[in-house]
């Protein structure tokens, strides 16, 4: 029930923005696809040169099996909402993010036999970025960490027994792991906002992968070049 509250209100805020945004992306996450093939999708929109809003979803129901018939698992059913800071434009160059996540887990057999099952809310940090390959298309990297609660939490001795050795609530803290933004492949649907383009309202220009700002000087039509970076 909290977590399809959860999808409800992402969903909601993701599609009043895209209404009013002038930039909208969709992005995956190569690392959650690496960590047994987790499906993942982001969406995100730009609400100001220098500010994105994100919304985005993982899922993993996938069992495999080891050679000594141990079953694999990275099960997981995740939400998250988060907001990033752009220095220079936003989905292009340095980035500065938070967010908060929901995830429903289940782990077993991944470093060691023991099941772990749970729920938790948690607030994430992550800083990164972002290299544009074409105007509709950038490739991102970063690292980051997330902490909170695993609201509920159960360990068990092995998947064929399920053996229960501890449960309750526990605190926690991970840095830069699979729930962490890692790597991504973003690819651009709409872009009104973007350094490409920005050029036409701010005098601003993009040249060989550098991002130049001119001014005219003295109606000589001098230019100083300007690295933003």
């Amino acid at each position: 029930r909290l977590l399809k509250l959860f999808l409800s209100i992402v969903l909601s805020l993701s599609a009043s923005m895209a209404s009013q945004a002038q930039k909208f992306a969709v992005s995956t996450n190569l690392v959650e696809w690496a960590n047994f093939l987790t499906l993942n999708l982001s969406t995100s929109v730009s609400i100001s040169r220098h500010t994105s809003l994100s919304a985005g979803v993982r899922y993993n129901p996938w069992t495999f099996h080891s050679t000594y018939e141990m079953p694999l698992r990275a099960n997981q059913k995740t939400a998250n909402f988060g907001v990033r800071y752009w220095p220079w434009y936003v989905y292009s160059g340095w980035w500065f993010g938070t967010k908060v996540q929901y995830m429903d887990f289940t782990e077993t057999g991944v470093l060691r036999p023991k099941v772990f099952q749970g729920k938790s809310i948690g607030l994430g940090l992550s800083f990164g970025y972002s290299w544009m390959l074409h105007e509709h298309l950038n490739i991102e990297a970063g690292c980051g960490l997330w902490g909170g609660s695993h609201f509920q939490y159960s360990v068990y001795r092995t998947a064929a027994s399920m053996d229960l050795l501890r449960s309750g609530p526990k605190n926690f803290i991970f840095i830069a792991d699979q729930n962490s933004e890692c790597c991504f492949i973003r690819i651009d649907l709409y872009k009104e906002w973007s350094p490409l383009l920005a050029h036409r309202r701010t005098g601003d220009r993009y040249q060989g992968g550098s991002y130049i700002r001119t001014r005219s000087q003295d109606r000589g039509r001098q230019a100083v070049g300007i690295n933003s970076r």
